[in-house]
Formats: C-alpha cells, structure tokens, sequence
C-alpha cells in the first residue's frame, strides 16, 4: 500500500501541473476576428503587466505549425506560449503577445509540394484566405490596441515560418523584425525585406521534415544582398528546433532594438554623387518646344555605360510639371544607384478642357497617342546623345504616374503597324528594358504579347475612382456618355503578364484610391530599385503580387479628384 502511495504521489503531482500549466495559459485572452465576410480566425492574446494604453506596446504575432491547426483557440498554444508567461519575460518583454490559430486543411502562405516532395512557393496568385485574415487581425489590432507601430514583429515556426517569410514578403513596411523557425520560402522575394527587416532564422541540421538547406538558401541569399540576417544552425537536432530557439537568451532583446524600417530615417551616404541636374530642349518645332531634366551619377572612371529611367510625370494630360521635389528624390535615389535619369515634358493637349466623361473617348484615345509620340521623340532624342552622356540605350526603363503611365504603357505596347504617321520610327533592333508604373492602364492588354512583354512593376488602388484597378471605364463614365472608354488597369495587366508567363510585380493597395499615383515616389523608392536591379537588369523572371492592406473602405466618390501630381 505504501509503495502504491509512492506511486501515486508522481501522477498527482503531474495532475497538479498540467493545472498550474492550463490556468497560466489562461493570461492568454480568448478572442475572434471576424472580416467583413464572416470569415473567422480565432487567437488568443497576451497584454503586459499593467497594460496602460497611456503608453504604446511592442506586438509580437506568433504562428504555429500545421500539427496545430484547428479551430479550438488552444492547440495553437503548445509551441511556445510558456516562453512568454515566465515571470522573467513578462518583467522584461513588456509587450503584446498573439497566437492565432490556422484551420485544420488549410495553411498560412501558398505551398505546393511535387512527385518528389519538393515545396515550391509561388506569388503570382492572392494571397491565402488566411494570409488575408492575418492582415486584416493585424490592422485590427493596431487599431483596438496600443501598439507601437515601429515595433511589430513576427515569429513562427515550421508551417508557421514559411508563412511568415510570405508575409514579410507581401508586407514589408508593416514589420520591425521576425524570426523564422525550421521554415523556408521564395529565394526570388528576399530582396523585397532583406535590407528592410532583420530576420533571425533557427534551424537544426537532422531535421527530416522541412530541410535545413531550406533557411541555408535564404539566409545564404539575403547576405548577398547585403541584408540583415542571423542565423542559428543546431547540430544534430531534428525539426523540434523550436525548443532550442526558445531557449535563446537573446532571442527576446534582439526583437526589442529593431524598430521598423523608415526611408526618412535613414542617413545613407550615396554610391555615386550627382552631377547638376541639366535641362535640355529635346523637341522644337516652332509650334511647341518641349524640354528634359537630365541627372547624371557623377562617376570619375566611367567602366560602363548607363542604364536611363525616362519618367513621365502625371496631372490628366492638363497640369502637373516635370519638376517636383519628389521627382527630385526620386532622381537622386537613381543616380546615387549608378543610374541616368530623365523627367521629360510633353504636350498637356488637355489644358483648360475637361477629361471627364463628356470628352468623347475617341479623344482620349489620341491624347494617349500624341503623348506616346513626345515620349518617343524623347527616346529619339537621347539616342542621338548616348555617346555624349554615357548612356545605354538597350537598358532604358519608362516609368510614369497616372496621365504619365498611361503615356508610357501605351508608348511600349501600341503595335506599329498602326502608329500615328506623325510618330518617330525607332529603329527596329530597339526595345524598351523595363516599366514602372503608378496607377497607369492600357485602353487593350493584348496589345502585350509573348514577344513585347517587358518586365514591369504595377502600383495601383485597387478602388482608384480615375484610372480603373481593373476592367472599367476611364472615371466611372456610364455607357452611355460619350466618354465612355474602358481601361484595363494593374489588376489586369499582371492578368495577362502571369498568362503570358512574363515578369510581374504588382503592388496593390486594397481599397487605395487616385492617390497612389504619386505616394510610391515618397514611399517605394527602395522597390523601384530592387525591381530595376533584378528584374530588369538582372533578368530574374519574378512574378510577384504584393497586397498593402489600408484601414479604411472602398469609396470611389471620396477619390474622385485628379491629383496634379508627379
């Protein structure tokens, strides 16, 4: 009987700290987000000590692996949830903890696995349905929370990592850090949060579910391009590698010292410096005289010749000027890159008349040729002065805002069996290298073929009220008005890029409206780069499609105004 006493004593004493375990989980507070669909994610969420919301918090979201999935709101809780309720952490981590939980069948980040058990990740389609509701968690939380915007950060382990390393991916300017565990993703997406997020992968080297060679490619290429990255490599651990990273003293300390990635607060010293801005006439017929900005990087040994971004500013083929600090930002980002840049002019065939919908659609259908014809006599002309500039004329990127865009897509893809007479012939070995365009639409996207397709970066509303996100018509016109002209917007032309199996890299603002025409020059300077560096001039066939989620609705009248702007 004794010995059976003894027996016992163990299971009672377990019993009583799988109690302690359940009430101390219970800090974590049970809750739901539920969409605008009624879609539902259930999480759980830890406040700090003494949570004041006189005082803004650090935000740590935390995804689980897929053996966790489920709709209990507890499973998602026993990979390292007790990190976070020691006595210790909570003193020092004084920050808002969330675990949300993945249903059973369905993943965080978009996965596919072939014959051989090889996981490939493509971003060419939307995002997971659960990829959308941890966005939408996420604005909810900054909204009904005090969070510290700077000092959002991600963690997650297996299932969990590669979801993280998608979000980052599709929400770079969100987060501060994030630290992926026994996970891997997309090689072609790291330069998009490399620089910009500091990441700490954690890996053991016998893990046979997920293979360390996985974190091995992306940390190996995120150092390549100089990005922020540590990793941590265990040897002779299995795919539990979660429990060594928990233990890591400075895993916590680490998150708390980034803050988020802010352009403005960077001091960065240029690779090249500017040599004055020259302004050039470039067309003059008597009748109109049309001039360009040329910046040039001032490079002493000039070893190669220089790749030209030709921009094209916006304003309704009426307004907006080719000078404007942030075209100027713009230009300096480019030459300190090593690049040519150039902010030409051209006829506003529009000035003191309406583009609306009483503006017969035949018009503005010549408004976007003659504006294609001054954006080649621009290419034209710079031809003729490559050699006097250094120019390199095979790497010549177009790039335009709104009334610019429009000029510019329809520069590189009207077929040329039907151009204008008036229009220059460029010789027939020309070929544009690359787009960038802001909230700009074709009138016809087969105009793109398997043959012309250029790579291009799309930045567009997708609840723009003047240039269409999608198929509509050129600012809401009914069909019945004589301005009535369909578009196809961004949303369309990666569309037609994924079918033709071409670069893409669409960034889209949901529910964004006109004004996202001009903000990318303030605020995605860095991704121009990183576009033209790779997927121009590095050839690299990406096809990505990042959605920037805004807190506010669609409503297309409270954007219904043309914005002047570059």
């Amino acid at each position: 009987m004794k010995n059976m006493i003894f027996l016992l004593f163990p299971l009672f004493l377990c019993g009583i700290n799988k109690i302690e375990a359940q009430e101390s989980l219970r800090a974590f507070q049970k809750r739901e987000f539920l969409d605008n669909n009624g879609n539902r994610m259930p999480y759980r969420i830890l406040l700090p000590i003494d949570y004041d919301c006189s005082k803004k918090y650090p935000l740590l979201v935390f995804l689980h692996g897929s053996g966790e999935r489920g709709d209990d709101n507890e499973a998602q809780m026993k990979h390292g949830a007790n990190l976070f309720l020691e006595e210790s952490t909570r003193k020092n981590f004084q920050s808002i903890v969330v675990f949300p939980q993945c249903p059973a069948g369905e993943s965080w980040s978009s996965m596919e696995s072939d014959s051989t058990g090889k996981w490939d990740f493509p971003f060419t389609q939307e995002p997971s349905k659960q990829m959308k509701l941890l966005s939408g968690l996420l604005s909810q939380l900054m909204v009904n929370n005090c969070v510290d915007e700077q000092k959002v950060y991600l963690g997650g382990l297996s299932m969990g990592a590669f979801g993280i390393l998608e979000w980052i991916a599709r929400e770079p300017n969100r987060f501060a850090a994030a630290f992926p565990i026994c996970g891997g993703g997309n090689t072609l997406l790291t330069s998009i949060y490399g620089s910009k997020i500091p990441t700490w992968f954690f890996h053991g080297d016998a893990d046979n579910v997920v293979p360390v060679s996985y974190s091995r490619e992306l940390v190996n290429k995120i150092k390549a391009e100089k990005g922020k990255v540590r990793y941590t490599e265990y040897p002779g651990v299995g795919h539990d590698s979660w429990n060594n990273a928990f233990k890591e003293p400075e895993l916590l300390s680490w998150l708390l010292k980034n803050k988020r990635f802010d352009p403005a607060n960077v001091s960065t010293i240029p690779s090249y410096p500017a040599k004055k801005m020259q302004t050039i006439t470039y067309f003059n017929d008597g009748k109109d005289k049309l001039e360009l900005d040329l910046y040039l990087p001032d490079i002493p040994v000039l070893d190669k010749k220089l790749p030209l971004v030709l921009y094209v500013h916006g304003g309704g083929f009426s307004g907006g000027n080719r000078i404007d600090p942030l075209i100027s930002a713009t230009a300096a980002e480019m030459t300190a890159a090593g690049y040519a840049f150039v902010s030409m002019s051209y006829r506003l065939l529009m000035k003191g008349k309406s583009f609306g919908c009483d503006q017969p659609a035949h018009q503005k259908i010549m408004v976007f040729q003659q504006s294609m014809i001054d954006v080649r006599r621009a290419t034209a002309y710079l031809m003729t002065q490559q050699n006097e500039f250094n120019l390199d004329m095979s790497k010549v990127i177009l790039a335009g805002s709104s009334a610019g865009a429009e000029a510019v897509l329809h520069t590189a893809y009207w077929p040329t069996a039907n151009l204008p007479t008036e229009a220059l012939v460029l010789p027939v070995d020309f070929k544009y290298a690359g787009i960038i365009s802001m909230a700009g639409a074709l009138i016809d996207p087969t105009m793109i073929t398997a043959e012309n397709a250029l790579p291009s970066l799309f930045f567009h509303g997708t609840c723009d009220a003047l240039v269409p996100f999608d198929i509509r018509s050129h600012r809401l016109c009914s069909p019945g008005q004589s301005g009535y002209l369909l578009l196809h917007g961004a949303g369309e032309l990666k569309t037609r890029h994924t079918q033709l199996n071409k670069s893409i890299y669409l960034v889209s603002y949901l529910n964004g409206g006109h004004e996202y025409a001009s903000l990318p020059m303030a605020e995605e300077r860095g991704r121009m780069l990183d576009f033209i560096k790779n997927d121009v001039l590095g050839k690299e066939k990406r096809q990505i499609y990042v959605q920037l989620a805004l807190d506010k609705p669609c409503n297309y009248q409270s954007n219904h105004t043309d914005f002047i702007k570059p």
